[in-house]
């Protein structure tokens, strides 16, 4: 048996105590957002991780910016789980961290998944709230509230931080579902037997967050036209409606927020209820096209 020098003992261990961590950025015309989301990496308490930024042939300099911030890109399409499984074929870091284009990342985000990962986790659940300096109005802070009942759900929720060998061995994200494709992915862990937990102390700050009732619609709408639901239910069942049923678990467990802010309870029902609408709309113009 070849000896392990003490070089290669201190880079073993090096390796071991902090591992690379691969961030996967999949973009589409996101000139407006990617520099402060790829700063915001750049600013994590724990350095050592590569950036990869996975385009979905943006026409707007996204590339360019996200080159000039030394992040290595990529061009892949059609959508963002042929995106992120191409990002993580390219990647050589241990652990992999999605964050969407829109997105900034609190400064020791990375640092507490992998002290969790460190304890026995394999894939961590992230928060995704709304961005403070984002667009602030009813509905906006809606969702807010609805994040804040989200935070100890095991149901609605989905990894965003997890072990690239995992994320391979399971066959990554489902190209076919471009909605709800991250829930897909959750429930494979979870019947795989992923040891999964929840990062409640940092979060990922959302600055493209829907602020009026017709961008969730159109937002939906394109959803529903992708045929996703379909297909999500087919592999899911019963258990899949519940994820993306407008009554949701947690909402019953956190009531207690109907009496505290029952204009936002009462705003989030209202919400999913269009959201739900604006889907099937879109189901029923793909049936007819």
């Amino acid at each position: 048996m070849a000896k392990i020098n003490n070089r290669e003992r201190v880079s073993s261990s090096l390796s071991q105590n902090q591992p690379l961590v691969s961030v996967l950025i999949p973009t589409y015309n996101s000139v407006f957002t990617i520099a402060a989301c790829i700063n915001s990496v750049k600013a994590q308490t724990y350095q050592n991780v590569e950036i990869i930024v996975i385009d979905n042939h943006s026409t707007d300099g996204t590339r360019a910016v996200a080159e000039s911030l030394g992040a290595k890109t990529l061009i892949k399409g059609p959508e963002r789980s042929a995106q992120m499984n191409y990002g993580a074929q390219c990647a050589s870091g241990i652990y992999l961290l999605r964050v969407d284009s829109d997105m900034i990342l609190d400064t020791d985000l990375i640092q507490k998944c992998l002290s969790l990962c460190f304890d026995g986790a394999q894939a961590v659940i992230i928060p995704v709230l709304p961005h403070l300096h984002g667009p602030q109005n009813f509905w906006v802070s809606c969702r807010m509230l609805e994040q804040k009942m989200l935070i100890d759900d095991m149901v609605n929720v989905a990894p965003r931080f997890i072990f690239k060998q995992i994320f391979l061995a399971v066959n990554g994200y489902d190209e076919r579902i471009v909605a709800w494709e991250d829930y897909d992915l959750h429930n494979r862990l979870i019947s795989s037997g992923v040891q999964t937990v929840s990062l409640k102390t940092s979060a990922l700050w959302h600055l493209g967050e829907a602020s009026s009732l017709s961008e969730i619609v159109r937002r939906m709408v394109k959803y529903g036209k992708t045929g996703s639901l379909g297909l999500f239910t087919k592999k899911h069942g019963s258990s899949g409606l519940k994820q993306i049923s407008i009554f949701r678990p947690s909402f019953f467990r956190h009531k207690g927020y109907f009496f505290v802010d029952p204009s936002h309870f009462i705003g989030i029902l209202l919400m999913k209820g269009v959201q739900s609408c604006s889907f099937v709309f879109g189901i029923l113009i793909k049936k007819f096209d």
